[in-house]
């Protein structure tokens, strides 16, 4: 995660904050002593500061994480209250059983939670962004030793999902029919948009080939676990020790599939800038399935009806973002053009 300097925030709340984890009984086991704001993180649903925290017995550095509002009135400030108590108690269980369950394997530490502030502390994790660590190590034709780490870290990512799967696994199967609805809400929005090649006819292609898919699942492919909901390499922490998964604000419970998807999906897309050979980048799917599963088969007719998903869902997204830069304007042509080519290359064959 990259800490910009200090920004203009909401001044009193996150000094309310800070109050409050000076507080006796705050933060588990120890007395803060001192709390300073050392950077602030923008983004679009939520603001981070980074704080120091000084005890009698060591400093640490953590995050202020407060959930903004998306819209005005007392229904809405009460229900993202209620999120933000969400949040802090599902991190702490996760991250407990992880912790006496899977050495190796990590989940954000939650030390605090004021629902009336919408903040929820969490200690800093060690580590790099998987994401930035592979921009960085990637790209051309990285060194052997380099390449051999990459692939390690990705088989750990799915080693850390296979053991969310068995530490929470779920108990209803999975409903496909509420899949297709997610996706054919975003068709019909894409068939409504400017220049969009998609059409009608294309959306029952579309639809035929999920129905295809879902009359070959059996039982087993439609088990259900708890589901990190957001799993990419954006959100994992890695380093020699072992991997860190976080934000699980979205955490819920679906298909097992659903997760194993999103993340070969996002390193799909990194096959798309032209610095990543695609070699290096299918290297790290692999891995990453191995890590999960190591029989794991990508042929899976539930494994392609979310594939289906997040590429429908990722095109659905591009279409939104109009006001950008020219180059990620040109981009966002390039991703859009392949998950088309894609789709119709999948649907029809």
């Amino acid at each position: 995660m990259t800490v910009i300097s200090q920004l203009p925030g909401n001044e009193s709340q996150f000094a309310a904050g800070c109050e409050l984890l000076r507080q006796p009984g705050t933060l588990p086991g120890v007395q803060a002593t001192r709390v300073e704001v050392i950077g602030e993180v923008c983004r679009p649903y939520s603001r981070l500061r980074k704080i120091r925290i000084t005890t009698p017995q060591r400093r640490l550095q953590a995050y202020m994480k407060q959930y903004l509002l998306k819209e005005p009135g007392e229904a809405h400030a009460a229900m993202m209250r209620e999120r933000v108590a969400k949040d802090y108690q599902v991190t702490s269980t996760v991250c407990a059983r992880f912790e006496a369950a899977c050495p190796g394997l990590h989940v954000q530490r939650p030390l605090a939670c004021f629902p009336d502030l919408r903040i929820v502390v969490f200690e800093e994790s060690p580590g790099d962004n998987f994401q930035a660590f592979i921009r960085r190590h990637a790209y051309g034709w990285p060194a052997r030793c380099r390449l051999t780490q990459l692939l390690e870290y990705a088989e750990r990512c799915g080693e850390w999902l296979r053991c969310l799967q068995q530490l929470f696994p779920g108990e209803a199967p999975f409903v496909p029919e509420e899949m297709w609805i997610y996706i054919d809400q975003r068709l019909q929005r894409l068939i409504a948009a400017p220049e969009s090649p998609l059409d009608e006819t294309m959306r029952e292609q579309i639809h035929g080939y999920f129905e295809h898919l879902t009359a070959q699942s059996k039982n087993p492919d439609l088990r259900t676990s708890a589901t990190h909901a957001d799993f990419f390499p954006g959100n994992i922490l890695v380093d020699p020790t072992g991997v860190t998964v976080l934000d699980l604000a979205m955490f819920t419970q679906s298909s097992v599939y659903h997760d194993v998807a999103q993340f070969y999906h996002q390193l799909e897309l990194l096959r798309l800038k032209p610095i990543f050979r695609p070699g290096a980048i299918r290297q790290l799917q692999q891995a990453f399935l191995r890590g999960y599963d190591p029989d794991f088969d990508p042929w899976n007719p539930m494994f392609a009806a979310f594939q289906l998903q997040h590429v429908t869902t990722h095109l659905h997204r591009l279409y939104r973002l109009r006001d950008l830069p020219l180059h990620e304007r040109w981009y966002n042509r390039r991703v859009s053009g392949y998950h088309y080519r894609w789709i119709e290359q999948t649907v029809t064959c």
